[in-house]
């Protein structure tokens, strides 16, 4: 399964990487929306784990961009920001919302569970 990973905290790209790295998914991260725009022109993924609040575009403007580009990639917000709203974002199409740092476990079964939705 192919991840990206888009955070503007090159720790949280380095980590998750490694960690996912290591349960067996190929990632590739980006410390930015925009970079990974101009990956997604020419690639895709089984599924993005993306930052909710990022300089210049947001998890959830990135998020938008791709379903405006016809792209119904798996997307998994990851924050540090508490007081969001789950509910809604999930209405809006967001496959699953975890937070840092306390769900950082999470997410490889929270993949795993999503390939094996995409199987079925």
């Amino acid at each position: 399964m192919k991840v990206v990973i888009v955070d503007d905290e090159s720790d949280i790209c380095f980590i998750l990487g490694l960690e996912l790295k290591a349960a067996g998914f190929n990632c590739v991260s980006f410390e930015s929306a925009f970079a990974a725009q101009k990956h997604f022109e020419t690639e895709t993924a089984d599924a993005i784990i993306c930052d909710f609040l990022m300089p210049k575009m947001s998890g959830l403007d990135f998020f938008n961009w791709l379903r405006s580009v016809g792209k119904n990639i798996p997307f998994i917000i990851l924050s540090g920001e508490p007081m969001m709203d789950t509910k809604q974002l999930m209405s809006s199409g967001i496959t699953d919302v975890l937070f840092k740092p306390q769900d950082l476990k999470k997410i490889p079964i929270t993949l795993n569970k999503i390939c094996s939705d995409q199987k079925a």
